[in-house]
């Protein structure tokens, strides 16, 4: 691992009980205190919305943006097969049973992925 140089100092004021707090953290974890600061400091950072280019903001918005995304595309699948089944005089509950039949190695995912959503509802 590569040694980082930390070459800017941040005064700063905590009241009695988050210092003592702090040292036995410090002591238990076996780190020091300004590598304790530092990860809170970079935990809460990490946190928000408000820094760019950080790698977990990253893969946090992209989660975020994918979720969004699978969602819009079971909807527009819904949309789609629901259309389709009215215009050929076919039950979109037997739409999708033959799609899943059709596709048995993935069943299991599908049936999981739909029970999902209808708890999350």
């Amino acid at each position: 691992m590569t040694k980082r140089k930390y070459t800017v100092r941040v005064p700063l004021r905590m009241t009695e009980a988050m210092h003592a707090d702090l040292q036995l953290v410090s002591t238990k974890a076996k780190l020091p205190v300004a590598a304790i600061i530092r990860q809170a400091i970079r935990n809460y950072l990490d946190g928000t919305d408000l820094t760019l280019g950080t790698r977990r903001t990253f893969d946090r918005r992209f989660q975020r943006r994918m979720g969004e995304l699978e969602d819009w595309l079971i909807l527009l699948t819904f949309i789609v097969s629901s259309e389709f089944a009215r215009s050929h005089d076919v039950q979109p509950r037997q739409l999708f049973h033959n799609a899943v039949k059709s596709f048995s190695r993935y069943a299991e995912v599908i049936r999981a992925m739909f029970k999902q959503r209808e708890e999350e509802e």
